[in-house]
């Protein structure tokens, strides 16, 4: 970027927002004296033999928290302002500067009440009004986090889906209606919703399997006699609007899901199965948009998605003869990944999460991230991949996958 566009920045920043954002000294010495960085050669390093070495192991540990507090103190006067969701901050910061965590989930991980001691302790020390902690920082650090605390006990709890995190690292969420086949109502939406946010947010959480309760159907689509009766136009369009919503959170999520289908997978269920990376189905399964036999059409993503992993002549096939198909033909399809005997459903997909969950987490983020933007446009998709490339360059998890290759053995990857 440049230390001169930074100065530039600081600059205004201290104009708006005041005292808080004086520009470093050092910084406007470095670019009164021309030293911008990279591209004048020179900076805070020296870039005329090609690039620098940074010692990983000659930080300081009281330098790491004073800037940290810094960055938790930025996020927490966005919040405090209504500026941005949490969550829109991290990836913001992510997609714009690169960073592979973003600075609400770094300054968590450093515990907030740590940060803001030392805020505290400098702004005493110094009276500079940039370490006064904001209000909206405290408030995070009381809450436990700017994601909240993991301590909740209840946080994850549900009516009409179960969640649990289970051992390697995978989150587990059951539809949890086998009296109705599983189907999803509005307020089954809203908790699906819920549950992958608070999963994706979860640093102990590297996939997710989908599964339903019961061996009748994973499920047997949307409740449609909940859903429909009384609904006119504007209420179908919203109906419409909130499971592409809650099923595009699934497809987005950073990690990969797996949907472990055992049974009916039936409309608005096969639309969820269809919103997951990748599916394990047990033979007995049974699959099928039947919506046109309502007079409807799939409304929950299922136009979109089903062509993008069968194609579009199957996708057509399979929405307008309504039929049912056996989850041998859809394994023919492409649909299904793996096929497996009715009674190792559960472990089979469950190994294939957890196998997903030891994989390369920011890796698996930017794969995905690639993958759905070149969906419309390759050459968008060629530039997130590039990009994407030369970020991981920068990780832990290159590091530790050379290592391992080197030494042949499994690599452990943390998402760093």
């Amino acid at each position: 970027m440049g230390n001169d566009v930074g100065l530039h920045v600081l600059e205004y920043l201290h104009e708006v927002l005041g005292d808080a954002y004086t520009p470093c000294p050092l910084l406007e010495q470095k670019v009164e004296a021309e030293k911008f960085g990279k591209k004048t050669g020179e900076g805070f390093y020296d870039y005329e033999d090609g690039g620098v070495e940074i010692p990983r192991d000659a930080a300081r540990e009281d330098i790491e928290t004073r800037l940290l507090a810094l960055l938790a103190n930025e996020v927490g006067k966005l919040v405090e302002n209504d500026v941005a969701p949490v969550s829109d901050i991290d990836e913001a910061v992510m997609l714009g500067g690169g960073w592979p965590e973003g600075p609400a989930k770094m300054t968590d991980a450093a515990g907030l009440e740590t940060l803001v001691e030392t805020l505290d302790e400098l702004h005493g020390e110094t009276d500079d009004p940039r370490f006064e902690a904001s209000e909206g920082l405290r408030d995070a650090a009381e809450e436990g986090g700017f994601y909240g605390s993991d301590d909740d006990g209840d946080a994850m709890a549900y009516d009409t889906i179960t969640v649990e995190t289970l051992d390697g690292h995978v989150g587990h969420i059951e539809l949890d209606r086998p009296h109705r086949m599983n189907t999803v109502s509005l307020e089954m939406l809203d908790e699906l919703g819920d549950a992958i946010d608070r999963l994706g947010e979860n640093d102990a959480v590297r996939a997710v399997l989908v599964t339903g309760a019961g061996d009748k159907a994973f499920s047997a689509g949307a409740d449609v006699v909940a859903s429909a009766s009384n609904a006119n136009p504007l209420d179908g369009i919203e109906l419409s609007r909130k499971g592409q919503e809650t099923f595009g959170k699934f497809e987005e999520c950073p990690m990969p899901v797996v949907a472990g289908i055992d049974g009916y997978a039936l409309g608005g269920g096969m639309e969820l199965a269809t919103a997951a990376d990748l599916r394990v189905a047990s033979e007995r399964s049974t699959f099928g948009q039947p919506e046109h036999d309502l007079g409807l059409l799939p409304g929950w993503g299922g136009t979109q998605r089903l062509a993008k992993i069968v194609g579009e002549g199957r996708a057509k096939e399979i929405i307008f003869t309504a039929d049912h198909y056996d989850a041998a033909e859809m394994t023919d399809y492409g649909f299904v990944n793996d096929l497996v005997g009715n009674d190792e459903l559960f472990d089979e997909a469950l190994a294939l999460a957890e196998k997903l969950a030891a994989g390369p987490p920011i890796a698996q983020d930017f794969t995905k991230r690639a993958m759905h933007a070149g969906r419309d446009d390759e050459n968008a998709g060629l530039e997130v991949e590039s990009q994407a490339f030369g970020h991981l360059f920068a990780t832990e998890d290159l590091m530790e996958g050379l290592a391992a290759f080197s030494a042949d053995r499994d690599p452990e990857f943390e998402g760093k």
